[in-house]
């Protein structure tokens, strides 16, 4: 029979896991709460649980699969529990080119797919993707809207 800390093992090995997350678990697998903290204490000394490379796998899998903005990725790893530090720290990583380029091709998209709409509904499509109006202004007088 599996004990709590090779079931949160194997849980953190599946893929990368906030202390949130591992806390969370625990909850569902009823661990008591005094044997909670050492589990987890245990799991980051054991390299399992580490927020840091949490944050930035979080950030590079939004960035290239999702296409996030910088907005939606910081709520994201807030819901996480992450610390503002380690989050403005890791956001300063992000790749310039990589992140316009992804504004660009969500313009494009929407562009293509609906063509002749207003441009208000895009910017509040791209807004809800994670980008900044100021962004999407920038992007858009790049290409000089219609």
């Amino acid at each position: 029979m599996q004990t709590n800390a090779d079931k949160l093992q194997k849980f953190c090995c599946y893929q990368e896991r906030s202390s949130w997350e591992v806390r969370r678990k625990m909850m569902q697998l009823k661990v008591p709460p005094q044997e909670a903290e050492s589990l987890l204490q245990n799991l980051e000394a054991e390299g399992f649980v580490n927020d840091q490379r949490f944050t930035e796998c979080y950030i590079r899998g939004k960035i290239n699969s999702k296409r996030w903005g910088r907005m939606k990725i910081l709520m994201g790893l807030r819901q996480h529990g992450i610390a503002n530090e380690v989050i403005a720290e890791q956001l300063q990583e992000i790749d310039d080119a990589k992140y316009k380029d992804n504004l660009q091709f969500l313009m494009d998209r929407w562009k293509q797919e609906h063509p002749g709409e207003a441009h208000e509904k895009m910017y509040r499509f791209l807004m809800a993707k994670g980008y900044s109006a100021s962004e999407i202004s920038q992007c858009a007088s790049n290409q000089l809207l219609p």
